[in-house]
């Protein structure tokens, strides 16, 4: 009885054993469907397109710069968060800041057309301008909106404000505005920064002060003035250096009453570095340099100091007798009473004939 009760458990130990072995001819033949199952050709063509442009783009942006010899990853330049390794910034203005040769560019709407600007838009600056167009964009620079025909693009000097406008088939479109003033001006009250960019210090007559605007500086008071401002997107600082002088020329016409004159009529109280020019209608008149006029007429007399500001003043000289006046009236009297004492003694000699 024990033998063949030890022998039931054996039975079902190999029972067990056949049930669970697995069907290798079921897993045999999924292997055989599988290899004989193929991937759709247009499903193949598309997976080879995606690998080349995956391969195509790593080319495009195959990185160039330093390396870490640790990690072999790019190392990034940064500066407060900014990453100044990027040669290209784009501006919130919509321009971008070069810093390989450290020029803004604007692209003119519409166009893949460029311009290039030592300046940023919207800057004043006491330095010369550099501008340089793309071939084949056509622009025009225009001074105190009046266009200007002969000025060398490349290195623009002269003070005033100006505006660059690219000229299209249908429509202009204004692409950079600038101001350029002299060390010592008059014509800013305030400077309104460049969108994007903030002052980071003003020195007011040899002193810092707190400016409440970071976009905007006050010029109001005259006085000297230290500016330090920087661009948010590209971390460069920038500075300007005014004499701020808003008090216009104080000549005065010696002569002249109510706008008129009977004589001739001095400019005096012209300060040095002070330029004097004198009209008459739409025509220059050229005065010596003891600031006189005498000839009768109607003028306009505008004088302009070094900081740019301009005070005028016009008057009428009427007739009027002077020195030259007298001699040819004297004359002219003397030639006349001639005649008439010649015609009368003429006629008596006649009579007497």
């Amino acid at each position: 009885m024990m033998s063949n009760v030890a022998k039931v458990p054996a039975v079902l130990f190999i029972a067990t054993a056949l049930m669970v072995v697995p069907d290798l001819s079921y897993g045999c033949g999924n292997v055989a469907m599988a290899a004989e199952m193929q991937v759709p050709e247009s499903e193949t063509t598309l997976q080879e397109e995606q690998q080349d442009e995956q391969h195509d783009v790593a080319e495009d942006y195959r990185y160039t710069g330093p390396v870490d010899m640790n990690t072999g990853e790019p190392v990034e330049n940064t500066e407060n968060g900014i990453n100044t390794g990027t040669a290209v910034v784009n501006l919130p203005d919509g321009g971008s800041y070069n810093r390989t040769d450290h020029s803004f560019v604007y692209t003119v709407s519409g166009q893949s057309l460029s311009l290039h600007s030592s300046i940023a838009n919207n800057i004043i600056t006491t330095e010369p301008v550099s501008l340089k167009a793309d071939d084949g964009l056509d622009v025009v620079l225009y001074k105190n909106a009046k266009p200007q025909n002969d000025v060398d693009l490349s290195e623009v000097t002269l003070p005033g404000t100006y505006t660059v406008v690219a000229k299209g088939k249908e429509t202009d479109h204004q692409i950079l505005t600038f101001t350029i003033v002299t060390p010592v001006t008059g014509a800013i009250d305030r400077y309104k920064l460049p969108y994007g960019f903030v002052v980071t210090g003003v020195v007011y007559n040899d002193k810092a002060v707190q400016n409440p605007d970071p976009g905007t500086v006050d010029l109001t008071q005259e006085g000297t003035y230290h500016i330090s401002y920087s661009c948010l997107a590209t971390q460069v600082s920038y500075e300007l250096q005014l004499e701020v002088d808003h008090t216009k020329p104080q000549f005065k016409l010696e002569g002249v009453k109510k706008g008129l004159a009977r004589g001739p009529v001095s400019i005096i109280n012209v300060a040095e570095g002070e330029t004097v020019s004198v009209t008459s209608g739409d025509n220059e008149v050229k005065i010596g340099s003891d600031l006189v006029i005498r000839n009768v007429g109607r003028y306009k007399v505008t004088v302009t100091d070094k900081a740019g500001n301009t005070k005028s003043e016009s008057f009428t000289i009427r007739m009027y007798l002077n020195y030259q006046g007298i001699i040819f009236f004297l004359l002219s009297f003397g030639i006349i009473a001639a005649t008439v004492a010649y015609m009368v003694v003429s006629r008596k000699k006649l009579r007497i004939r």
